[in-house]
């Protein structure tokens, strides 16, 4: 069984990313939608089950809630949107997610703040 992680941090990638998680849905596929909190209605609207994932005080201590529900799920391979906040939820799993040497695919949906500089996602999707 695949193991997908999936990442709504803002408004714009989810709505793009939510179609992908139900199609994903009884495909012999283990799902994780982790969501920040603006985005967790638009799941629930949409029948997925989600952990929303608060952003800490600091990168540190939300780098660590980050990497405690990556390393539990230990997925084949996340897929996250792009945000334009520093230190977003994107961000951080793309960070853990390298550094676990897990496959990371990025949904651009805008091309406003794309990473200039590392670490970058293994893939971009452009819509």
């Amino acid at each position: 069984m695949k193991k997908i992680a999936i990442i709504f941090q803002d408004v714009g990638a989810t709505l793009q990313l939510v179609p992908i998680s139900q199609g994903f849905q009884g495909k012999n596929m283990d799902i994780l939608n982790l969501c920040s909190k603006r985005c967790g209605p638009i799941l629930e609207s949409r029948g997925l089950r989600f952990t929303e994932l608060l952003r800490r005080g600091n990168k540190a201590d939300s780098l660590k809630e980050v990497h405690k529900q990556i390393v539990s799920f230990s997925p084949d391979i996340v897929l996250i949107g792009n945000s334009s906040q520093k230190n977003n939820l994107d961000q951080l799993v793309m960070e853990v997610s390298k550094s676990l040497d897990i496959p990371c695919c990025q949904f651009v949906d805008f091309w406003g703040e794309i990473r200039v500089s590392p670490p970058f996602p293994d893939a971009y999707i452009t819509f």
